[in-house]
């Protein structure tokens, strides 16, 4: 046993490596993914304008695959990479383990519905300069974050507390200020907000199913990887369009728009 005050390297890297086991099987890939792909353009092995949105290469030289990838590069290390990273753990983690709880299937359709909005709006609109839609990916979570839990206090830098519903804004109003480009954050917010309005708000005020229900093979697909609890034998049998049962929620939780 080591001295008091003295680490044993193998209890540290014990501690990382529990921590790390700790987080949720979606967070997790995603901020994996993430930091693999920056590690990897740091050491010279990715050539990040091979992997980001480039619309002639796309278009032209049918390099699909930068539509999938742009999405795990959120930059070059820095505060940025950092601040990124920081939410993608704790929103990403929060979301997965209550929200979604339950549901995981929905969390990975809400970040494939999510990705390609964002993509596709990347496309159409060549003006907003979203060569990578990671960061907008990211405050898509944020803004999720804030509408699953509009009354939480969240501490910003240690500096003010913000009640989670306005926390996008805020985080908004921080880029702005810091001289950063405000784009990819308001396309986050705005396809995240879509998601939300097509799976909360309609089908809450007009008492109707879903308009973006999760595909029930991609909740088979989800449960055969072990992720989340096993679907009930019912809902692992591939049925005809059936109507969407809601996303995932807390127990106890009251609906709040």
């Amino acid at each position: 046993m080591p001295p008091r005050g003295v680490v044993d390297v193998g209890q540290a890297g014990g501690g990382v490596q529990n921590w790390w086991d700790s987080l949720p099987r979606i967070t997790r890939f995603m901020a994996a993914a993430c930091f693999l792909t920056t590690l990897g353009s740091y050491l010279g092995l990715v050539n990040p304008w091979s992997i980001v949105i480039i619309r002639p290469k796309i278009f032209q030289e049918y390099q699909v695959w930068r539509l999938v990838t742009n999405h795990f590069f959120i930059g070059p290390f820095g505060m940025k990479f950092l601040f990124n990273m920081i939410w993608l753990l704790q929103y990403g983690k929060i979301l997965e383990t209550q929200t979604y709880m339950f549901a995981p299937a929905d969390m990975v359709f809400m970040l494939l519905f999510c990705g390609i909005s964002l993509s596709l709006m990347a496309l159409a609109f060549p003006f907003l300069g979203l060569f990578t839609c990671a960061s907008a990916l990211i405050f898509c979570l944020i803004y999720l974050y804030s509408r699953h839990f509009p009354t939480q206090q969240v501490s910003i830098m240690g500096l003010f507390q913000v009640q989670s519903f306005y926390l996008p804004f805020a985080f908004l109003g921080i880029t702005v200020v810091l001289g950063g480009d405000p784009k990819p954050d308001v396309c986050g917010i705005i396809v995240a907000h879509l998601y939300y309005w097509l799976t909360e708000l309609y089908p809450t005020q007009a008492g109707r199913p879903s308009l973006l229900p999760t595909p029930q093979w991609l909740k088979v697909m989800v449960s055969n990887m072990g992720i989340g609890p096993p679907l009930r034998p019912a809902d692992a049998t591939p049925a005809g369009f059936s109507a969407f049962r809601g996303t995932g929620r807390r127990l106890g939780d009251q609906h709040q728009d």
